[in-house]
């Protein structure tokens, strides 16, 4: 179990290079584990508070995910390596995990891509954060949320085959949107993207996207100087 996590913040101040931490998985040692992500969360909201707060602070996971009934749709549990029907709660909570880093009061903006499945699984448990995510300094920020699941709630994400290895559909339409974009592409154009492409590339997958980001909200390289 496992897959990739990324996340990045785009500091506020000009001249500072945006922050990223790659998390893989791998079986010697088994990774990712909560601790290594958090940890990596800290080292993000660290350097967002010393810049005065992060405009946009990116999430990215591919791999498995599950949902249990007694949970809010939306709430799906992240599953991470060693997690088992036996260790039910080796998991990260999307809600909580959100929730958290938009009352860290350091970002305007929260973006994550939740490239896993939604599949019922009872007794699966998603975790909060083991670290404070709050910066007692900082002001508050009328934090905004983009969140985009691979699949409706209680149904699975799939993947394809690509060049001999095996892509996930929602982030291989993520991609081809995101470069078929060279001049950025506004929040509420990928989203309806999204929704659009996920299906017909995959028939019986949606893609789901909660966007609550402003008007004038752009992603890709160029566009990061037009929303500032």
């Amino acid at each position: 179990h496992g897959g990739g996590v990324l996340s990045a913040v785009d500091a506020r101040a000009a001249g500072v290079e945006p922050r990223a931490h790659l998390i893989v998985s791998n079986t010697e040692p088994i990774t990712p584990v909560q601790d290594q992500i958090d940890e990596c969360l800290l080292a993000l909201i660290d350097a967002a508070a010393r810049v005065g707060g992060g405009r946009r602070l990116y999430f990215y996971f591919s791999g498995h995910g599950a949902t249990d009934d007694t949970q809010l749709q939306d709430n799906v549990a992240l599953l991470l390596a060693m997690w088992s029907l036996r260790r039910a709660r080796v998991a990260l909570s999307t809600a909580q995990y959100s929730g958290e880093l938009a009352g860290s009061g350091l970002f305007d903006e929260i973006v994550a891509f939740l490239d896993c499945c939604r599949s019922t699984t009872p007794g699966v448990v998603g975790l909060p954060p083991t670290v404070t995510l709050r910066d007692p300094a900082m002001v508050d920020n009328a934090t905004r949320s983009f969140i985009a699941f691979a699949s409706e709630p209680r149904r699975p994400a799939f993947e394809l085959p690509v060049d001999g290895a095996w892509e996930g559909v929602f982030t291989r339409c993520l991609l081809r949107i995101l470069t078929g974009s060279p001049d950025g592409i506004a929040a509420d154009e990928l989203k309806n993207g999204l929704e659009r492409e996920v299906p017909i590339m995959r028939p019986g997958q949606r893609a789901v996207v909660r966007n609550e980001l402003v008007e004038t909200s752009w992603f890709g390289q160029r566009a990061a100087v037009r929303d500032r």
